[in-house]
């Protein structure tokens, strides 16, 4: 009689193929992938980068005469102008190279100035000399000099009216002269001396704003009738003005203080008072991002403050003794005069780009990986400088990595896992491929992170990393051998 046997065998995990009946079966578990996991643990740093988008950098220092004072932007022109009071100079920066295009002489110890866009002119006012002097920023020339008679040195305009407002430092008092005709209509008596940058104008409301120096008050005129409607008492001894036509917020640079004063337009009462750095002199408001940037002398560097929360956001160095600071809200770049070291700074904001992320990965040869990144910026903004970090928990070897752009960007790989992509227009594309060695069975992970330049804005966070998970397992299967005679 014979006998049947059933005989159950298992094969080792490390032996070939011997048999036709030797079969493995690869179980791979891919334990949450992208978008979710990416949102639920997006990285600090990331976040934190988030709040510091609003920090402009230093983009450009452009040497200008001595003792740059007041600055003033022209818009419609694209041009800058900024006094030398210790050269007797107007400086016209050309804003779209940050060059020097022409130098204007003008009279004894210019400390402030003022331009109209929508007539294209300039006021200089001439400290010693006692004079006004009237660019015309068509061909760079001094058309006119006007005899103010009492130590001018802050200047405001309104665009509205066509009035330019010059403080008379020793009379304490406004001059209000018709930029049509060049002539003095009437001096207000504020009661107390101002200083370069001291006058702030709301072409909206048609009022005009008079920071006193010693009295600690500001002065707020009513251009209608030239007359004192009101003073507020802010911080010690206010140096620096500058009115958001679009809010009707008056913001107040408190020298003795370390403060900025921040006025209701429509109350005329103190709404919020913002700390900030040593000295703050000059202070200039961006109406289109709501955000106000305030020079502090003692210091060196630019607080930023959001309009919204009255805080500050943000601090960047510049050149030394910056006293005062203007912007041109159309290219949002911003021009801070540093006396003491005879420059004038260029910030400018990064801008905005939404940078996106997706991560896959291909198993060969039963240890071999690569993990394919996919980075696309949607913009607005170009994101050139953007970085590229993958955090792997696995014991992987024999590593390697190569990028390929495309849609104009530009990346390089470096050496650590990374990718820095060096130029990152809208809407283009970079593809980082890793490769790698599984040096054992297990789980293993990847985390790839896109983070923008710094200083940039990303205003979606959450679709910056990725992560992939495994378990990677051979498991053998039992199977059956029949033998017996």
């Amino acid at each position: 009689m014979s006998t049947k046997r059933f005989t159950l065998s298992i094969l080792p995990i490390g032996l070939a193929v011997v048999a036709a009946t030797l079969l493995v079966v690869l179980l791979s578990l891919n334990v949450g992938d992208s978008t979710a996991y990416a949102r639920a643990n997006a990285s600090p740093g990331l976040a934190a980068n988030a709040a510091t988008g609003v920090t402009p950098t230093v983009i450009a220092t452009v040497g200008v005469g001595g003792g740059p004072a007041g600055i003033a932007v022209n818009p419609n022109t694209n041009l800058v102008y900024v006094v030398g009071a210790l050269s007797d100079t107007v400086s016209v920066i050309d804003g779209t190279d940050n060059t020097v295009s022409t130098t204007v002489m003008v009279e004894d110890y210019p400390r402030d100035i003022g331009v109209n866009p929508v007539t294209n002119l300039a006021y200089a006012s001439n400290f010693v000399s006692n004079t006004v002097s009237v660019i015309d920023g068509a061909n760079a020339t001094v058309s006119a000099t006007l005899d103010m008679g009492d130590e001018p040195i802050a200047v405001g305009v309104n665009t509205s009216t066509n009035r330019i407002f010059v403080g008379l430092r020793q009379s304490g008092t406004i001059a209000v002269i018709d930029g049509a005709s060049n002539i003095v209509l009437v001096t207000v008596p504020v009661g107390d001396i101002v200083e370069e940058g001291g006058i702030g104008v709301n072409p909206t409301t048609n009022r005009i704003y008079v920071a006193g120096f010693y009295d600690s008050k500001v002065s707020v005129i009513d251009g209608a009738s030239n007359t004192v409607s009101a003073t507020v008492a802010v911080g010690g001894r206010p140096y620096g003005i500058a009115v958001n036509s679009a809010t009707n917020l008056i913001y107040v640079a408190n020298s003795y203080s370390d403060t900025v004063s921040v006025i209701d337009g429509a109350s005329d009462t103190v709404v919020a008072t913002v700390d900030v750095e040593g000295g703050p002199t000059g202070i200039a408001v961006n109406p289109a991002t709501n955000l106000i940037y305030v020079a502090s002398s003692d210091s060196d560097t630019v607080s930023v403050i959001d309009g919204t929360s009255n805080t500050v956001v943000a601090s960047v160095g510049v050149g030394t003794h910056p006293v005062a600071i203007d912007i041109n809200p159309v290219t949002n770049r911003i021009y801070v005069s540093n006396y003491a070291s005879a420059s004038v700074s260029v910030l400018e904001h990064p801008g905005d780009a939404d940078l996106q992320l997706s991560i896959d990965h291909t198993m060969y040869f039963l240890t071999g990986i690569t993990f394919t990144v996919v980075v696309s910026n949607a913009g607005p903004d170009a994101a050139d400088g953007a970085v590229l970090s993958n955090t792997i928990l696995a014991d992987l070897t024999s590593v390697s990595a190569s990028c390929v752009a495309s849609g104009g960007a530009i990346c390089s790989t470096d050496g650590s896992g990374g990718m820095i992509v060096n130029s990152f227009p809208v809407s283009s594309l970079v593809t980082y491929t890793l490769y790698g060695t599984l040096a054992d069975w297990g789980y293993f992970e990847n985390t790839a992170t896109v983070s923008p330049p710094v200083g940039m804005t990303d205003p979606d966070l959450g679709n910056n990393s990725a992560t992939i998970h495994r378990y990677q397992l051979i498991l053998p299967l039992v199977y059956k051998n029949r033998s017996g005679p």
